[in-house]
C-alpha cells in the first residue's frame, strides 16, 4: 500500500538508492553481480531442483509437499504482486534483458529467502546438528539473503522497499507453510 500510494515511502526510496549510487563502486558493482547472480531466482530453481530430488529420495514426502509448495507458491505470489503493485525500475537499472520486468517485490530477494529458508529448515528439523551449528547455519543463511536483497539495490535493480517488500512476502509465504503443516 505504502509504495501505491507513491509518497513518503518511495520518496525516502529515491533519496536512498540515489545516495547508495553516488557512492557505488566498481569493486562494489562486481561483487554484488556475483552475490545477485548466486541468490537469483534462477538458482534458487536449481536448489528446488536438487533439494526436491534429494528431498525424495530420503522419502520425506511431508517435506516435498512443503518444498513444492514453498517453491511453486513463492513464485506465483512474485507475479502476482507484480501485477498488482506495477513498479517500474529504477532509473538506475542496467539494461539488461534480466531487469525489464517490474520492481516490486524484489524476486531475487523473495526467491532467495524461500530457497534458502527451506535449505536450512530441512537441514535443522532432523535435529541432526548441534546448538552452536543450528544458529551458525540460520545466520549464514540470513546472511545471505540479506546480502542478495542489499546486492539488488547496489546494482540498481531494486528500491529498497522492493527488496523489503520481498523478504516479507517470502517469509509470510514460508509462515502460511509452516502454519499449515502444522494445522
Amino acid at each position: 500500500d505504502a509504495v501505491l500510494d507513491n509518497r513518503t515511502l518511495v520518496h525516502y526510496d529515491i533519496l536512498l538508492a540515489t545516495w547508495i549510487h553516488g557512492h557505488i563502486t566498481p569493486r562494489g558493482m562486481a561483487v554484488s553481480r556475483l552475490i545477485s547472480e548466486v541468490g537469483s531466482p534462477t538458482s534458487m530453481g536449481v536448489i528446488a531442483v536438487v533439494g526436491g530430488a534429494i528431498v525424495l529420495w530420503r522419502r520425506r514426502f511431508t517435506l516435498l509437499i512443503a518444498w513444492i509448495a514453498a517453491f511453486a507458491g513463492g513464485g506465483l505470489l512474485e507475479k502476482l504482486l507484480k501485477n498488482l503493485v506495477h513498479r517500474t525500475r529504477p532509473r538506475f537499472t542496467p539494461t539488461g534483458p534480466e531487469e525489464q520486468s517490474l520492481s516490486f517485490p524484489s524476486g531475487h530477494t523473495m526467491m532467495c529467502m524461500i530457497g534458502v529458508s527451506m535449505v536450512v529448515y530441512s537441514l535443522l528439523v532432523p535435529n541432526r546438528l548441534s546448538k552452536p551449528w543450528r544458529g551458525i547455519v540460520a545466520g549464514l543463511g540470513l546472511a545471505f539473503v540479506l546480502s542478495v536483497g542489499i546486492s539488488r539495490v547496489y546494482l540498481g535493480a531494486h528500491y529498497p522497499s522492493d527488496v523489503l517488500g520481498g523478504l516479507l512476502a517470502g517469509a509470510g509465504l514460508l509462515a502460511l507453510g509452516w502454519r499449515a503443516g502444522q494445522a
